[in-house]
C-alpha cells in the first residue's frame, strides 16, 4: 500500500498541493495519485522519470526478476560492485556518487551481511493480476506533467512517448543521451529543464473536468506494484 503511505505523509505535513518528482515506482506513485479522484488536486505538477502508463515487456521482467530476489553480500565493498555493475544504466561517471548511492542503498543484516534497502516482499506484487486500462487513467490527469526518459532505457520505449502525448497536448518531454533506467538527475542538462518546467504557472484547473469528477481510482490506488503486475500479465496472455 505505498500510495497510502504516500497519502498519509502528506496528510502528516499538512501539504495540500505538492510538485510531485517520481523515479520508476516513484513515478507510478505520482500518476495514481494524480488519478485518483479524492486526491488529484493535490499534485500540482507531476514529472515522471522513466516511466509511464505502458512499460516494455522484457525491461519489466527483468526488473521484477531482480527485485523479487533477496540479495545478500558478505561486505559493503562487494554490494558497492554488484551496484556498480547493475546499475551502470544510469549514466554514473563519478565514484562519489557511486558510493553515495551505494551507502543510500544498503542495509546491514543481523548476522553482519548485507542487502539492499528496499521492501524485500515487492517481488511478491507480481503474482496478482489487476486488469486496468491505464491509458484512459494517463488520460485523465489534469496536472501538467513532466515525462523524463533514458535514451537506452529499457522499461519505458520511445515509441511510447508519443502516445503519452496524444494523450496530454501540454505534455514536456526530455530524452537524457547515454542514458538507461533510469537517469540519476544530477547533472545540469537535466536539472535545469525540471526546474523551468515548476517555475512556470499552474493553469486553472477547468470547471467538471474529470480531475474532478473521478476515473474509479478509488478501486485501485491502493496497488500500484498491481498495476506493473497488470502489465506484466497481460503481455504473456
Amino acid at each position: 500500500h505505498y500510495v497510502t503511505v504516500a497519502i498519509a505523509l502528506l496528510d502528516h505535513f499538512k501539504l495540500d498541493h505538492v510538485d510531485w518528482l517520481g523515479t520508476s515506482m516513484g513515478g507510478l506513485l505520482g500518476m495514481l495519485i494524480a488519478a485518483d479522484s479524492d486526491h488529484s488536486a493535490r499534485i500540482s505538477r507531476l514529472i515522471l522519470n522513466d516511466v509511464g502508463p505502458e512499460l516494455n515487456k522484457q525491461g519489466l521482467i527483468a526488473l521484477s526478476s531482480y527485485f523479487g530476489v533477496t540479495h545478500r553480500f558478505s561486505s559493503f565493498s562487494e554490494l558497492h560492485q554488484e551496484l556498480i555493475q547493475h546499475y551502470a544504466s544510469f549514466g554514473i561517471t563519478k565514484e562519489s556518487a557511486w558510493r553515495e548511492l551505494a551507502l543510500n542503498s544498503a542495509r546491514r543484516l543481523p548476522d553482519g551481511s548485507w542487502t539492499y534497502h528496499f521492501d524485500p516482499r515487492i517481488g511478491e506484487q507480481f503474482v496478482h493480476d489487476t486488469p486496468r486500462d491505464t491509458w484512459a487513467d494517463w488520460a485523465s490527469i489534469r496536472c501538467p506533467v513532466m515525462v523524463i526518459r533514458g535514451e537506452e532505457s529499457t522499461l519505458l520505449d520511445a515509441e511510447t512517448l508519443p502516445r503519452m502525448a496524444e494523450a496530454q497536448p501540454t505534455l514536456v518531454t526530455l530524452t537524457v543521451p547515454n542514458c538507461g533506467h533510469a537517469p540519476m538527475l544530477d547533472q545540469s542538462a537535466q536539472v535545469d529543464p525540471i526546474r523551468h518546467f515548476l517555475n512556470r504557472p499552474v493553469p486553472r484547473p477547468i470547471p467538471g473536468s474529470s480531475s474532478q469528477t473521478g476515473t474509479g481510482w478509488h478501486c485501485f490506488w491502493h496497488h500500484p506494484v498491481q498495476w506493473l503486475a497488470h502489465q506484466w500479465r497481460r503481455w504473456w496472455k
